[in-house]
């Protein structure tokens, strides 16, 4: 029994600590039990004697020493050889479980990743639905933009249209308001400038025809005022007409040198000026003017006339200058040396057949101050009466507008001789 018990842990070494342990215990209890037994007579008395290996009175000790030795050097082989320890088998329970638990864990976290991922690839697919119809809706955006473009256009062409159309409306009411008043104009004419030398000729008529047999002198008389009432009439009758066509010959409109042109209307009233002795000042550099060239001579053809009909008597003096003027704007200045205009006629000298003067020796019938203002309304300009400076007497001024920079009034040569930027007068302005 002995010899089993002792040599049952070496088949257990190799087995592991734990239960090479449990076997030295039950090692130990057994040696403690023999120890007892061995000195007890209870031993003896309760087992036959056949049934010890050894006679029951033979001494124990031996045996016993020699197990408690080989139990010592199992213990001794135990620790000694590489086996698992007790220790170690614990540590590689506990780590089994850390790596069972950290596996489940790594299980969990993979289970939540792979919903995370399906949730994903839900959002991912719900998004490419999203980015299409975002795409869908800006494709529809597009066309809409460039339908509400295609529209404002044809909005901005209409508007463009209709603002030609509404200019071209104001230059047609612009012209009717002027249609009316060359209308008003030419029935006060005919109501009572043409009635003035009409009735003329009716009286002399009616005395003549009373006095053809008892004065035939006197009728001769008579036959020649009438035919000069009529001359007049048929005089007012052409200058109303050239007045009411006057648009008409409104030609190319072109820069036009003043210098030039006064030399050319100086040639045309040289006979007349001869005859007055007229002494006829035009100071250079004269402005440029931008329109119809013919109307431009017509204009200053009536303007030095008139400065020679009623400038003194005795040695008249008639002047052509440049102005200074507004910035965008030319003028010129005519002025003549005779009594001048009241303040209160400065307006209405420019109505036609209007005349300040009933001496019969001054030529004309009163319509070119009107032909005058009527050219510079043509052109975009004014005419304005104003007292003399230089020379004392009526001075009329014309201002148009520069519409090239290249004939924008008085040239550098007229400022350094003294033009500057404003004007001054010697008197109150009537501009028609």
């Amino acid at each position: 029994a002995a010899g089993i018990l002792t040599c049952l842990p070496l088949t257990l070494v190799f087995a592991g600590r734990r239960y090479l342990l449990s076997m030295a215990m039950l090692h130990w209890v057994l040696y403690s039990l023999l120890l007892v037994f061995d000195s007890s007579s209870i031993l003896r008395g309760m087992l036959p004697a056949s049934w010890l290996p050894v006679p029951v009175a033979a001494d124990l000790s031996p045996i016993v020493a020699t197990w408690a030795a080989f139990s010592v050097l199992c213990f001794a082989t135990a620790f000694t050889l590489r086996v698992p320890s007790l220790d170690a088998l614990q540590k590689s329970e506990w780590l089994s479980d850390e790596v069972r638990r950290n596996t489940q864990a790594l299980e969990r976290t993979s289970n939540k990743l792979a919903r995370a991922n399906a949730d994903y690839a839900r959002l991912n697919a719900q998004l490419s639905a999203t980015n299409a119809e975002l795409v869908d809706v800006n494709a529809h955006l597009a066309t809409v933009v460039e339908e509400f473009e295609v529209v404002n256009a044809q909005l901005r062409e209409r508007n463009e249209d209709l603002g030609l159309a509404n200019a071209e409306l104001e230059q047609a009411n612009t012209a009717l308001q002027r249609s009316n008043e060359r209308l008003d104009q030419f029935n006060t004419a005919v109501s009572h400038d043409l009635r003035a030398p009409l009735q003329a000729i009716m009286a002399r008529a009616e005395l003549a025809a009373v006095a053809a047999h008892s004065d035939p002198s006197r009728v001769a008389r008579m036959t020649d005022q009438i035919c000069d009432s009529a001359t007049r009439m048929a005089r007012q009758l052409d200058e109303m007409y050239k007045l009411s066509r006057l648009e008409d010959r409104l030609e190319a409109v072109e820069s036009v040198p003043l210098g030039a042109l006064l030399g050319e209307v100086v040639q045309d009233l040289e006979m007349k000026i001869r005859t007055r002795r007229v002494n006829l000042e035009v100071v250079h550099p004269l402005p440029h003017f931008v329109g119809s060239r013919g109307l431009l001579a017509e204009l200053f053809l009536n303007l030095v006339d008139n400065a020679i009909k009623y400038g003194a008597s005795e040695r008249p003096r008639v002047r052509v200058t440049a102005v200074p003027a507004e910035a965008g704007w030319a003028a010129v200045a005519v002025e003549d040396n005779g009594p001048g205009i009241p303040e209160d006629q400065r307006t209405r000298v420019f109505q036609l057949f209007q005349r300040l003067t009933r001496d019969q020796e001054v030529d004309g019938v009163g319509a070119g101050l009107a032909i005058v203002r009527r050219i510079v309304r043509v052109h975009g300009g004014r005419v304005a009466a104003e007292p003399g400076e230089t020379l004392g007497g009526a001075r009329f001024v014309v201002r148009m507008p520069v519409r090239d920079q290249r004939s924008s009034g008085v040239s550098a040569e007229s400022r350094a001789t003294g033009l500057s930027s404003s004007s001054s007068t010697a008197g109150p302005v009537a501009e028609a």
